[in-house]
């Protein structure tokens, strides 16, 4: 197994938006920085079980904490639920017995808010099957890692209007019920034009020409907004909000987002592909594993009665080299688009050099594993037909 990471996060941090807030009194010309506009990864909102069968393993499980990333990742987002660190570096146990798993986290820059948000999730996230009754307990440890140079990363006290749009990306988090139309596609950017007095908000969202979805995700976005608690001030402030959306589960190239953006876009669609491939991979090897297990059995008391048994995982391991490969295939082909894209923003700035040589790395690699894939999946179908 390659190394459940993603290879281009140290290349480049994600670029935050920032907005100019006016107060009406005292002088227009004052302005100050709006800050805590991050994006919201709608993956976040995916309810989907990862179920993971048979015996307890260790890859499958990292596996699976980097499926459920955003989802934990976004656990994290709030200011409460981080310390003051810049990395968050979860240690996440699950501990299996005969009824089933238990999930904690522990981290040193880890608030209680934010690691009992991760063992919910992480319980409504995976599934893995109890041990037979009498047998020990086990634990499989993973870890997550938040940056907030790189992940979305709310942080209080700038100043009374970033206090307001913190409390409102938190809000977004949790409107999961808005985005039921984008399950596997990412929405446009929303903005939205707010103004803080007196203790009442008001959030319009400008007029859009994009799809009906989207009309009506920020129809049902404006009275969650607009019900966010204002923070002191004897201020006024106005500004643009820009309800920016990423999406893991997307693979189209995010033409309506800036660079820095649509790379990161690019990124979390690669290491999902990334992650689903290597869990093909850990089901071929158990696939191989139970062949090999057959044929031994069967040559050491031959039985015509055993030898269907035998014909049939040997299908079964044909048919798990088959989305081996079609897994790595998939990212391939999402690499092969990334690396043209890079290598171009690098040809124009140098600061690209970083991700290009990055991302061309890990095309490269899976390169050599689809054609590995393509190798094994030849062979074993060879030695297949030989049994029929």
């Amino acid at each position: 197994m390659r190394a459940l990471s993603a290879v281009v996060s140290v290349a480049l941090s994600v670029l935050t938006a920032t907005a100019l807030a006016e107060e009406a009194k005292p002088p227009a010309e004052e302005r100050i920085r709006v800050a805590n506009q991050h994006p919201f990864d709608v993956a976040a909102c995916d309810e989907g079980k990862i179920t993971l069968g048979g015996a307890p393993d260790r890859n499958r499980f990292a596996i699976a904490l980097v499926l459920v990333q955003p989802r934990v990742l976004e656990c994290l987002t709030p200011d409460e639920a981080r310390g003051p660190g810049e990395l968050t570096e979860v240690r996440v146990v699950a501990r299996i017995d005969d009824k089933g798993a238990s999930f904690s986290a522990s981290g040193d820059n880890l608030e209680p808010a934010g690691a009992a948000c991760i063992a919910e999730v992480l319980g409504k996230a995976i599934a893995i099957e109890p041990l037979a009754a009498g047998i020990a307990p086990v634990e499989l440890a993973g870890e997550l890692v938040h940056d907030k140079n790189v992940h979305a990363a709310l942080e209080l006290g700038i100043n009374a209007a970033s206090d307001w749009v913190a409390a409102a990306r938190k809000a977004v988090g949790g409107a999961c019920s808005c985005y039921g139309a984008f399950a596997a596609k990412r929405p446009p950017v929303l903005t939205a034009d707010v103004k803080l007095v007196g203790g009442k908000s008001e959030v319009v969202f400008r007029p859009k020409t994009a799809t009906a979805e989207s009309d009506a995700l920020a129809q049902c976005l404006t009275p969650i907004l607009s019900a966010v608690p204002i923070p002191p001030s004897d201020r006024e402030f106005r500004f643009p909000l820009n309800v920016v959306h990423l999406h893991s589960h997307d693979l189209a190239a995010a033409t309506d987002l800036g660079p820095e953006l649509a790379f990161q876009q690019g990124d979390l669609g690669r290491l999902r592909l990334f992650a689903l491939a290597e869990l093909a991979l850990v089901d071929r090897t158990r696939a191989g594993q139970a062949f090999d297990q057959a044929v031994a059995a069967y040559n050491k008391a031959p039985k015509v009665a055993a030898f269907g048994g035998l014909v049939d995982k040997c299908d079964a391991l044909v048919a798990a080299d088959k989305t081996w490969l079609g897994a790595a295939e998939a990212l391939l082909a999402h690499e092969t688009r990334m690396a043209g894209e890079t290598t171009a923003l690098a040809a124009k700035d140098a600061s690209w050099k970083g991700a290009a040589e990055a991302i061309a790395n890990a095309h490269a690699a899976t390169k050599k594993e689809v054609a590995t894939a393509t190798q094994t999946l030849a062979g074993d179908e060879g030695n297949c037909k030989k049994l029929k």
